[in-house]
């Protein structure tokens, strides 16, 4: 096979500036394997092709082509001139560039550095003593093989460090300072660098687990499930499910959080917490939008919290979970709940007035009722939500009533409220009219209705 590899992958979506460094290219082979599905072109140009280039290339081929699960294209350079210097002239920009791009203190060096060769050898002459640095990297075998694999000529590569005149010297003393102040920031740049591919890998394990049902761990919980209720024993291993709800997280030191939710089962709630870095948990489809609503199974140990001075369960282990099926109401006849306190009860209800007729026209009940404690402000979401759901409400209310047909005035002797006479207030220790003593007495005389 020798066809241009723009005949060949001519349908692929690629940028022009892409589409153009494999202009001149020809396809020698194409391969796929059926078991591993990895497409591979191996190709012949006389151009380089940029190692970046390349890559986008093979993302647009993986991109339009649906059958392989990996793409690779070798590259083999037909280069006239078959010396060492030649060959590795033609690579070193770009192995160079790629160098740099992993390494940002290799481009530090690269850029003050010296080509020569010497009895067959290259030498790369580095200033301030960095050869050293170079050869740790692996920096000239990785060019040597690139330089064999794609142009098919031996190369040995060499560092040394320059031997520097005495007015090169005295430049070097000039330049020192601002160079080492740009070493640093390379190098810090580069540790950041490595950090962050850190917290990536660790945030795209999390994703890919928590596709497979695993929001915490490495693997299923498997193993008999405890009530919550019976989760009061200081030290026990345990497994439990329920609904999650109340998801708090607070920073901690080293880029961490320390979560918290509340999760109940029906016999009872407690709280679980675990520690995470703060990447899988904050990132798009990570363990926060995992856990929020959800319904999972936790492993984990049950231990007294001597900051929230409660037991909670510590677990390295959740897991999402099949929920229950919802509770129905299967009875041929539907009841009428004539007797509900909604949130509008103080200190008496948790449920709102929406969720309570929601639930009601599900389970096929025709009305419902709303008896709030002396209070009426359910009733225009009571309204909206009746005519959502299709359901009928009946308003009530708890009241509270006084006699109003009662004396107002006991013992009168024919006052009137234009006589004069004392109106007083008494405070006391407490309620009970016998045990109560009389702290403090406040009195003001009245004579037509005016304050005397």
């Amino acid at each position: 096979m020798h066809e241009k590899f723009l005949n060949v992958f001519g349908k692929v979506n690629a940028e022009n500036t892409v589409r153009e460094a494999f202009s001149e290219a020809f396809v020698e082979k194409l391969t796929i394997s059926k078991s591993t599905k990895l497409l591979q072109a191996e190709v012949l140009s006389k151009s380089l092709i940029p190692t970046k280039y390349k890559a986008l290339m093979e993302k647009a081929i993986f991109d339009t082509i649906n059958a392989a699960n990996e793409v690779k294209i070798r590259i083999k350079y037909d280069i006239e001139d078959k010396s060492p210097r030649t060959a590795f002239d033609f690579i070193w920009k770009d192995a160079a560039c790629q160098l740099s791009n992993e390494s940002p203190v290799c481009g530090c060096i690269f850029d003050d550095c010296e080509i020569k060769e010497e009895k067959g050898k290259i030498l790369i002459l580095t200033g301030h003593n960095a050869a050293f640095y170079l050869y740790k990297k692996g920096a000239d075998k990785y060019i040597e093989e690139r330089i064999k694999d794609e142009t098919g000529v031996n190369v040995s590569i060499m560092f040394k460090n320059k031997k520097l005149t005495e007015e090169e010297l005295k430049e070097y003393d000039e330049k020192h300072l601002s160079y080492e102040k740009q070493l640093v920031n390379a190098i810090i740049s580069e540790q950041v660098m490595v950090e962050t591919a850190k917290e990536t890998a660790k945030a795209d394990e999390t994703q890919a687990n928590i596709v497979k049902g695993i929001i915490i761990g490495k693997e299923d919980i498997r193993g008999e499930i405890t009530k919550i209720r019976d989760t009061k024993i200081e030290g026990e291993k345990v497994i439990i499910e329920g609904d999650i709800f109340n998801l708090e997280e607070r920073e901690i030191k080293g880029d961490r959080y320390i979560v918290s939710f509340d999760i109940t089962d029906g016999s009872d709630s407690t709280t679980v917490k675990f520690f995470t870095d703060k990447k899988p948990y904050d990132c798009d489809g990570g363990i926060k939008s995992a856990l929020k609503g959800a319904y999972v199974r936790v492993k984990g140990e049950v231990q007294f919290d001597k900051y929230a001075k409660e037991i909670i369960i510590m677990s390295r282990s959740i897991v999402k979970a099949d929920r229950p099926p919802a509770r129905t109401d299967e009875s041929d006849e539907k009841r009428v709940e004539l007797h509900l306190h909604t949130t509008m009860s103080a200190m008496d209800a948790v449920t709102g007035v929406k969720e309570y007729i929601k639930r009601a026209a599900k389970w096929g009940h025709k009305a419902i009722a709303i008896t709030d404690h002396g209070v009426v402000q359910a009733y225009p979401d009571a309204m909206d939500a009746a005519e959502a759901n299709k359901i009928k409400v009946i308003y009530g209310v708890e009241a509270y009533l006084i006699d109003d047909l009662g004396e107002v005035v006991i013992n009168s002797h024919g006052q009137s409220y234009d006589d004069e006479y004392v109106v007083f207030d008494i405070e006391t220790t407490g309620l009970n009219k016998e045990k109560g003593k009389i702290t403090e007495i406040g009195a003001v005389k009245i004579k037509c209705a005016w304050l005397g």
